[in-house]
């Protein structure tokens, strides 16, 4: 991928050191965490696919859209009920929100964007327009 291609899926969130070191040293529950999933960013011939790495969640727990040159993901891992009796010695699950936000370039057709959910994996197909051919004008 050339350059001018990585400007077209430049990543509006960058990661950020969430609350120091702390995770190093707590190791009860570093399951509420900020949670940035993990993703690929493929581009093909006709498209571009963007694959992000959602394990233990189902499509009902992932809203997309696609809105002003942005593609917005967001969802929700919800944290596990701990019966009476029961405690936790170690938390590394994540829990609670996440999003990811991609600018999108100006070449692709917002209005056949499609996305699947499976096994974990979120895969969303992105397809290009077709480019414009220069028509040369003949002055009359």
């Amino acid at each position: 991928m050339n350059n001018t291609n990585r400007e077209f899926f430049k990543d509006l969130l960058s990661p950020v050191l969430v609350n120091g070191f702390n995770h190093v040293f707590n190791e009860e529950d570093s399951s509420e965490r900020n949670f940035i999933p993990a993703s690929n960013i493929k581009e093909g011939t006709a498209s571009y696919e963007v694959v992000l790495a959602l394990p233990g969640l189902s499509k009902k727990d992932v809203e997309i859209e696609v809105k002003e040159g942005l593609l917005n993901i967001k969802g929700a891992y919800n944290k596990e009920e701990v019966s009476e009796g029961e405690k936790y010695h170690k938390r590394e699950v994540h829990t609670g929100n996440f999003s990811r936000s991609f600018r999108l370039g100006n070449n692709v057709d917002l209005s056949a964007v499609e996305a699947q959910f499976v096994d974990g994996l979120l895969r969303i197909s992105i397809p290009k327009r077709e480019k414009e051919i220069a028509k040369k004008v003949t002055i009359k």
